[in-house]
């Protein structure tokens, strides 16, 4: 018998050589685009099947993968039990986005594909917008939050207020405008918000185009009685509107005029931005029990 004796560098070598092509496997197969993709190429999410959706129409989506063929199931990466999808849309795990969005916006959502073959799971950001360009009456508006009882004789209740700074009087020197579309309610009239108006969507601010023009500054108000409040005088300090949205009054009352449009619809919202004085009690009554308007004791309880 003739026995064969392998020389002991020689298997060294052959035990390096094996050990470097299971390493250059695992890399190859534990990266995206690793097995089953197509020839090395890298394996990523192919959104172009994610298009703008339209308000209140029957809307369809499609999520796949780049690169691999193979068996994958998607899913959605929140803790939260509310779906991060526009309302009225649904995700299976196909990666079908489906239904009719009842809500206008942009969502931001994060994807999972995993369950491939020889390639690892991928995450990423999906976006989706739902729009309302194409439905009758949709026009801009806010949230009309403000209380007041400032009355509908002196067509104040849909306006904004702000309480001047410094005069003796705490209320509200600011307040930030919750800007979005709306459509008429019952009464059929659209009211940027105001009234019976339908909330369908949020907008953002900062697309507004804005006018802001025609202020006019209130002269000197006296304290009477003395001790309620102190005295106002104008300082040459008009408010100023914050690119969030926000309104700040300055150390003058008086009044302006607003003009907002946005790029993506129809229309303008129209608003007065009313400075009150000290001696107005948009927040309640007056000592005497009188409603909106100057108080005739310049106090507000």
């Amino acid at each position: 018998m003739t026995s064969r004796h392998t020389h002991p560098r020689i298997g060294q070598r052959l035990v390096m050589a094996c050990l470097m092509v299971l390493a250059a496997c695992v890399t190859s197969c534990a990266r995206p685009g690793g097995g089953g993709g197509g020839g090395g190429a890298e394996v990523t999410l192919d959104l172009s099947g994610i298009t703008v959706a339209r308000y209140n129409e029957p809307y369809q989506g499609q999520i796949a993968i780049r690169a691999y063929s193979g068996p994958v199931l998607y899913s959605l990466a929140t803790a939260e039990d509310e779906s991060p999808l526009p309302p009225g849309l649904s995700f299976d795990e196909a990666g079908r986005i489906t239904g009719t969005p009842t809500y206008v916006g942009t969502w931001d959502f994060q994807v999972i594909a995993s369950g491939m073959t020889g390639v690892q799971d991928i995450e990423e950001t999906v976006s989706l917008t739902v729009t309302a360009q194409y439905v009758e009456d949709v026009g801009i508006g806010y949230e009309h939050d403000q209380v007041n009882n400032m009355t509908d004789e002196f067509d104040l209740m849909s306006h904004i207020w702000l309480r001047v700074e410094g005069g003796g009087v705490e209320g509200t020197q600011s307040w930030t405008m919750n800007l979005g579309l709306y459509t008429p309610g019952a009464n059929e009239i659209a009211e940027g918000g105001y009234g019976d108006d339908v909330r369908i969507g949020d907008l953002s601010f900062s697309d507004l185009e804005i006018e802001f023009y025609d202020w006019e500054a209130t002269g000197p108000v006296s304290a009477d009685p003395p001790s309620y409040p102190s005295e106002h005088n104008p300082e040459d300090d008009p408010p100023i509107i914050e690119s969030d949205g926000t309104f700040r009054a300055g150390a003058d009352g008086g009044e302006a005029r607003l003009t907002l449009r946005h790029p993506d619809y129809e229309g303008e919202l129209e608003r007065r931005l009313l400075i009150v004085p000290p001696d107005w009690c948009p927040l309640g009554v007056d000592a005497v029990g009188g409603g909106g308007g100057p108080s005739e004791t310049r106090y507000c309880e």
